[in-house]
């Protein structure tokens, strides 16, 4: 299971013949973030809804990787939830910034008592 340092991917990190919600639930109570790529197709599926749901509504941080869209495009999508629209996305191109700021956290995390 996930750790402060670990990582999950459903695609990865679901078995055969695991209960897929419980697992994301399970995941997205022991992570820190997320960090959600948004495409043209990753938003039409459901889960991805409620992996954002769980964050949101446990008051975690979700970060969101625009590949495909732009943030116009995200923002004027009437299918697109509003907690998505106020954060701070983020274009692929641009990941690496995402990655400095995730090492930092990290570390921060690591000494704290």
């Amino acid at each position: 299971m996930p750790g402060a340092r670990d990582t999950f991917l459903d695609e990865a990190d679901i078995q055969h013949g695991d209960d897929i919600e419980e697992r994301i639930y399970q995941a997205a109570n022991e992570s820190q973030e997320l960090l959600v790529l948004l495409t043209p197709w990753a938003i039409t599926r459901p889960y991805i809804w409620m992996e954002i749901g769980l964050f949101w509504g446990a008051g975690k941080r979700i970060v969101g990787v625009l590949h495909g869209l732009s943030q116009q495009e995200l923002a004027t999508d009437g299918r697109i939830p509003l907690l998505l629209k106020r954060g701070k996305m983020l274009d692929i191109n641009r990941i690496d910034g995402y990655f400095d700021e995730l090492e930092e956290r990290v570390k921060a995390r690591e000494t704290l008592p």
